[in-house]
């Protein structure tokens, strides 16, 4: 790590613009780099892809299935009972669905997108803070701390998946009490198209604000994993390692977060409204937009990369500048 030192204060401190372009020009001047995240990061993709369809095709049933339907369209008693015992058919098959898809994202997923993580963000810090040009050869040869970055990515884990799913109930409960309000308490009749319009802009405002917050925590535990793969601290030391090391750059890391997140939202909702997992054709253009999305969350890490070795030149220039203070006055004393 002391080449890495050396080489971090070597550079210039950076701004925002500043991080994405050298995150950019990593694969831009490194050919070798593109062709080492091609090979080692095909097995990720297509089980992204595979998990994307299955995503598609169980929110699409769930939609479905909380779709509203009156009973009164059931004219006859047998009918009626028929379309129940559907539904409650459909509920346990909808139930299935998503304990099939929540094991997918949480054992193959994580692990392949963890390996994927620990090999991007070596061979970046190699590229980045190393004292000459790396080969292939070098970026496939790599002495990887995997116990230690494998535990805190279960932190990431759990903290990425529970706050996101805390936000998503937060703005559907939002969205259930002010629309309730709005309809039991309050009519509108005329204006009613004024009111919703009001309720629709303040249910973006609260999603918004909540977007940002979630990309303020994301800059923190990302940071938090480059810690675990390239320092010898793991865990909850990580997590205070990178606290410390973005005071004074939180900005920074909350702007480069919602760009990626941003991104992949871009890329995600065309697939999700547009039923692409019903045709071939949807098929292949969500594959294609997964395949963004694989790129910007690639480039993520990248970005992660070099905003922490940003942050810890930082917090290196302190130090040197406090222990020249310390030495001029012990010197004058």
């Amino acid at each position: 790590m002391e080449t890495y030192h050396t080489q971090i204060m070597s550079k210039e401190r950076l701004k925002f613009l500043d991080i994405l372009k050298e995150a950019l020009a990593i694969p831009h001047q490194h050919i070798n780099f593109i062709i080492f995240s091609l090979f080692t990061s095909l097995p990720y993709f297509f089980l992204s892809v595979f998990f994307e369809i299955v995503l598609q095709e169980t929110l699409l049933d769930t939609f479905k299935f909380f779709a509203p339907t009156s009973d009164y369209l059931y004219s006859d008693w047998e009918s009626s009972i028929t379309f129940h015992v559907d539904r409650d058919r459909s509920k346990g098959n909808l139930s299935g669905q998503w304990i099939k898809l929540c094991l997918l994202y949480l054992v193959p997923c994580h692990l392949l997108g963890f390996l994927n993580i620990v090999l991007t963000v070596n061979a970046v810090s190699m590229i980045y803070a190393g004292e000459k040009r790396i080969s292939l050869r070098d970026m496939t040869v790599q002495k990887a701390r995997l116990k230690g970055s494998f535990i805190t990515s279960i932190y990431v884990l759990l903290l990425s998946t529970c706050i996101l799913l805390g936000l998503v109930g937060v703005v559907t409960n939002c969205y259930i009490l002010t629309k309730g309000f709005v309809i039991n308490y309050y009519y509108y009749g005329e204006n009613n198209y004024f009111v919703d319009s009001l309720i629709t802009i303040f249910h973006i405002a609260v999603f918004i604000a909540l977007l940002v917050k979630y990309s303020d925590w994301s800059a923190g535990w990302n940071m938090a994993l480059v810690i675990s793969v390239l320092e010898e601290t793991y865990g909850i030391e990580s997590f205070e390692l990178s606290a410390y090391f973005s005071r004074g750059s939180t900005q920074h890391g909350l702007l480069l977060m919602l760009v990626f997140v941003l991104w992949e939202i871009v890329f995600r909702l065309p697939c999700l409204f547009g039923r692409c997992s019903e045709s071939l054709g949807g098929i292949l253009f969500s594959s294609v937009c997964t395949s963004l999305i694989f790129i910007g969350n690639l480039m993520k890490w990248v970005v992660c990369v070099v905003y922490f070795f940003d942050c810890k030149k930082q917090i290196l220039e302190k130090k040197v500048d406090e222990e020249v203070g310390r030495d001029a006055r012990v010197v004058n004393v």
